[in-house]
C-alpha cells in the first residue's frame, strides 16, 4: 500500500513537472504571428457597443420602479451576452439598461427579466456587503475614456449598496472605497429593477468629454450565470470585468459640469475606555474635519486636520503559522481615495489560480506571497507595532491632466510616548506619484517617497514602473526602486518583471523579484528581504456544462527563491485539481512539493527552528457548497510535515441568511503544529450576527475567541447613513481573558461617532 501511494505520488510530480515544461514551451511558443492575429481582432472591437444618455429637465424619484415619464423618453439598450457558463451565447434572460441625466445627476434604470421570478436570490442588504451570492447588477463608469480605469457600482434586488474604484484594468481594486450615490430595487412578477442615481459631484470626470467608457453586468444567481453588455472573454475570469479597454460607449454627456466644488466632512466622536488590570477609566473626545476642493473635473484636492483614523469595527483574529509577516490591507478614509493611484511594487500579493471560468472562487495558498513587496504602504502612516500615533493631518492632490494621473500627499505624525517606553517624533510622510498614459491602455510611471523625522533620521525611496497590456490575453510589465537610508549603501534595489497570458482553455504567467539585502522602504511593505524569486504558474481549464458539472480545472505553479549569493532557499513545486459543479458547489485536491534553507536559526511563535535544509510535502482538500443558499458552508484541510515536524489546519465556515434582513456567519480556524522544538495548538472562532433594518441602518454583532493569544472579544455595532451621506455610529468593544474562571474583563469602549457632509 505505501509502495503504491508513493508510485503514485511519483506520478503525480512527474505529471506536473511536464505540464509546466510544456507552459514554459507555450510561452516562447507565443508567436509574432499570434500577437498580429490577437490584434487584429482587437482593431474591430473598437467598433464598440453604443448606449444613449438622454438628457432631462426633472429628478427621477429613486424608488426602484420605473414608472416616472423621463424613463419613457429613454433610449433601452440589451443584448446581454454570457461569460459564464457559455461563452459568448445570448443570455438566457433579458436585461434592458436606461440612461438619462439632469444637470446634478446621472441615472440607471435597469429591468431583470426572469421566467421564474420566485427564485431570484437577494439575502443581502447592508452597505458593502458581498453580493456575488446574489443575483446582482454592476455598473463600470470609465469617466476619463482612458481605458484603464473606472468606477464599480453594484446593488441586488434587496437594494444593498457596494462600490469600489478600480485602476490599470484590475491591478488594482479598491474595494473599500465608497462614495456617495443612491439606490432602490423592486421585485416584480417579471423579474426585478433598480433605479440608480450618482451625483456627478460624487465622482471625478473630464469636464470636455461628452463619451464615457461603460459597460453593464448582470449575474442570475440560482444558474451560475455571469453576463455582460459589452462582451467579456471567458478566458479572462472573473477579474475580466475589469478589463476596461473592452468596454463599450456610453454618449450624450456633452456639456456636464462639475458641480459642486467644496466638500466638508466634519467628524466628532466621543466614548469611555475602562480596563480592569489595572483598575482605570478615561473619557475622550476628539474631533476633526477635511475639505475636500473640486478643482477641476478630474483633480482635487483634500486638506485635512486631526485626520479621523478611529476604527468603527473590530479586526479579524488571525494566527500567523508562517516565518514571514502578515499583510493588512488600508481601510482609513483619506487614504482609500485614489489607492491605486499610488500603488507600485509586486504585481500581486497573493496567488491566484489564473485562467477562465470562476477563477476568483477558487484559489490556493503559496509561498509566492512570502516575496511580495510595496513602495508605498499608507499603514506605515499613524501606526506602528498596531498602536495608533496621533496625526495632525496633511493635504493630498489627486487626479489626471491630460494623459497625466497626478498623486501628492504630505502627512504629518504627532509625538508619542508608547506602551513599550520608547518615543515616537513627530515624523513627516511625503509621496509623489505620476503616471503618464503610451499606446493603447498601457501606461509608465514614477514615484518619490520621503519619511523625515524631527530626530533628522530620514528615509526616502524612489522608483519607475511600466504596466502593458499588449492584447486582450497577454500583459507584462515591471518596476525597479531604490531606497536611501543614512549610512546603508549598496544592495539598496528593488526590481520586479511579470508575464501574463489568459486565454478560456490554457494560461501562464511568469513573475521575477529581486530584492536587495539592503533595501530597506519605511513607508512600504517588504515580507522577506534580500531574495531572488522567479515564479510560474500554468492552468488547463475543460469545460463541460453537462451532468452537473462545470468545468474542470488542473494548476500549477512553480517558485524558485534564492538569496543574492544564488543560494537556494525556498523551491516549491504545486499541483492542484478543482471541479466546479454547475450547483455552485466545488471540491478540489492540492499536493505541495517543498524545500527550505535556513542559513541562521529562526522561530514560530518563539519555537527554535534551528539552520539547516527541510525537505517537506504538505496537502490540501477543501470543498464548498454554493453559498446562495440558505444555510451553505465549506471546509479546507491541510495537513503534512512542517519544518522537520507536522502541520495540520482545519477550516470549515458556515452562513445562515434565510432573509435579506438577518445574516449570521461562522468560522473556526484549527492549527495543530509539532515542531521538534516545541509544539503549539490554536483554536480560532469567530461569528458575525447581522440585522438590517433597511439598507441604511443595521445593527451588526462580532464575536472572536483566540485560545492561542487568550483573547475573547465582542464588537457591536450600530450603523446608520442619512441622507446618502452622514454617517452615525455607536461602538460598544469589549475584551476578556478567557483563561480566568470567571472569564474576567480585561477592558472595555463605548464610543459615539457622528460624520457629516456639507457640499458647496
Amino acid at each position: 500500500m505505501i509502495t503504491g501511494l508513493k508510485t503514485l505520488k511519483s506520478i503525480f510530480y512527474l505529471s506536473i513537472k511536464i505540464f509546466f515544461i510544456l507552459s514554459v514551451s507555450a510561452f516562447y511558443g507565443y508567436s509574432a504571428q499570434d500577437k498580429i492575429e490577437v490584434s487584429a481582432q482587437e482593431s474591430e472591437s473598437d467598433e464598440r457597443k453604443i448606449i444613449y444618455v438622454k438628457k432631462v429637465n426633472s429628478s427621477i424619484k429613486i424608488d426602484g420602479i420605473l414608472d416616472d415619464p423621463e424613463w419613457e423618453e429613454s433610449i433601452p439598450s440589451s443584448g446581454f451576452i454570457q461569460q459564464e457558463p457559455r461563452d459568448k451565447s445570448p443570455a438566457t434572460e433579458k436585461t434592458v439598461v436606461r440612461v438619462i441625466r439632469d444637470d446634478d445627476n446621472l441615472y440607471f434604470g435597469i429591468t431583470c427579466y426572469d421566467n421564474e421570478p420566485d427564485k431570484v436570490i437577494s439575502n443581502e442588504m447592508r452597505r458593502d456587503a458581498s453580493l456575488f451570492n446574489n443575483d446582482n447588477i454592476e455598473i463600470f463608469l470609465d469617466t476619463f475614456n482612458d481605458r484603464k480605469n473606472c468606477y464599480y457600482f453594484r446593488t441586488n434586488p434587496a437594494g444593498a449598496r457596494y462600490d469600489a474604484m478600480i485602476s490599470e484594468e484590475g491591478k488594482n481594486v479598491n474595494y473599500d472605497w465608497n462614495t456617495i450615490w443612491r439606490c432602490s430595487a423592486k421585485k416584480s412578477d417579471t423579474g426585478w429593477t433598480a433605479e440608480i442615481a450618482i451625483p456627478f459631484y460624487a465622482i471625478r470626470f473630464k469636464e470636455d468629454l461628452d463619451n464615457w467608457g461603460v459597460n453593464f453586468g448582470r449575474e442570475i444567481r440560482r444558474k451560475n450565470e455571469r453576463t455582460f453588455w459589452s462582451y467579456i472573454p471567458r478566458g479572462l475570469g472573473m477579474g475580466g470585468k475589469y478589463r476596461v479597454s473592452l468596454y463599450g460607449n456610453m454618449v450624450g454627456l456633452e456639456g456636464l459640469s462639475k458641480g459642486k466644488n467644496v466638500e466638508i466632512v466634519p467628524y466628532a466622536n466621543g466614548g469611555k475606555t475602562t480596563e480592569y488590570a489595572p483598575n482605570k477609566s478615561s473619557s475622550d473626545f476628539d474631533g476633526g474635519v477635511d475639505i475636500l476642493y473640486r478643482i477641476t473635473g478630474n483633480l482635487r484636492a483634500d486638506f485635512s486636520f486631526n485626520t479621523d483614523f478611529a476604527q468603527v469595527e473590530a479586526d479579524q483574529e488571525v494566527v500567523n503559522v508562517s516565518r514571514f509577516n502578515l499583510f493588512f490591507p488600508e481601510k482609513r478614509d483619506f487614504f482609500l481615495e485614489n489607492a491605486g493611484l499610488f500603488q507600485f511594487g509586486d504585481v500581486v500579493l497573493s496567488e491566484r489560480a489564473s485562467g477562465g471560468g470562476g477563477g476568483g472562487r477558487v484559489s490556493s495558498s503559496s509561498s509566492s506571497r512570502q516575496s511580495g513587496y510595496l513602495l508605498y504602504y499608507s499603514r506605515r502612516i499613524g501606526l506602528k507595532e498596531e498602536e495608533k500615533i496621533p496625526l495632525y493631518g496633511g493635504t493630498k492632490l489627486a487626479g489626471k491632466i491630460g494623459k497625466n494621473s497626478i498623486g501628492f500627499m504630505s502627512m504629518q505624525t504627532k509625538k508619542k510616548q508608547l506602551s513599550e517606553g520608547e518615543t515616537e517624533p513627530t515624523t513627516n510622510y511625503t509621496s509623489l506619484r505620476i503616471k503618464h498614459d503610451v499606446l493603447r491602455n498601457s501606461s509608465i510611471g514614477m514615484i518619490f517617497l520621503n519619511k523625515q523625522s524631527s530626530y533628522e533620521k530620514y528615509n526616502r525611496a524612489f522608483g519607475i514602473d511600466g504596466n502593458f497590456p499588449l492584447t486582450t490575453s497577454f500583459t507584462m510589465g515591471g518596476s525597479i526602486a531604490k531606497t536611501f537610508t543614512p549610512n546603508v549603501k549598496g544592495k539598496d534595489y528593488a526590481e520586479t518583471f511579470f508575464m501574463d497570458f489568459r486565454t478560456d482553455v490554457f494560461s501562464w504567467n511568469v513573475k521575477y523579484l529581486n530584492l536587495g539585502d539592503n533595501f530597506n522602504p519605511e513607508m512600504g511593505f517588504v515580507r522577506r528581504d534580500n531574495i531572488r524569486s522567479t515564479y510560474a504558474t500554468a492552468t488547463l481549464n475543460k469545460w463541460i456544462n453537462k451532468y452537473g458539472l462545470r468545468n474542470f480545472r488542473f494548476y500549477t505553479s512553480f517558485n524558485y527563491v534564492t538569496d543574492d549569493k544564488n543560494i537556494l532557499e525556498t523551491k516549491r513545486l504545486s499541483g492542484s485539481l478543482y471541479t466546479i459543479f454547475s450547483s455552485g458547489d466545488y471540491l478540489g485536491f492540492g499536493v505541495y512539493r517543498n524545500y527550505e534553507f535556513l542559513d541562521e536559526n529562526d522561530d514560530i511563535r518563539d519555537i527554535l527552528i534551528p539552520l539547516g535544509d527541510y525537505k517537506y510535502d504538505t496537502f490540501n482538500l477543501f470543498y464548498s457548497s454554493d453559498h446562495s443558499r440558505v444555510l451553505a458552508g465549506g471546509i479546507r484541510y491541510n495537513f503534512g510535515d512542517y519544518y522537520g515536524g507536522k502541520k495540520r489546519t482545519f477550516s470549515p465556515h458556515y452562513h445562515f441568511r434565510p432573509t435579506p434582513h438577518f445574516n449570521m456567519d461562522v468560522n473556526y480556524d484549527y492549527n495543530h503544529v509539532i515542531l521538534p522544538n516545541g509544539y503549539f495548538y490554536s483554536n480560532v472562532l469567530s461569528s458575525r450576527i447581522t440585522y438590517m433594518v433597511n439598507p441604511d441602518m443595521y445593527i451588526k454583532t462580532y464575536i472572536q475567541w483566540n485560545d492561542l493569544d487568550n483573547q475573547l472579544s465582542a464588537n457591536i455595532l450600530f450603523h446608520y447613513i442619512y441622507n446618502a451621506a452622514n454617517n452615525f455610529y455607536i461602538v460598544y468593544n469589549e475584551n476578556r481573558n478567557p483563561d480566568t474562571p470567571r472569564i474576567d474583563l480585561r477592558d472595555r469602549v463605548l464610543m459615539v461617532k457622528f460624520v457629516y457632509h456639507l457640499f458647496i
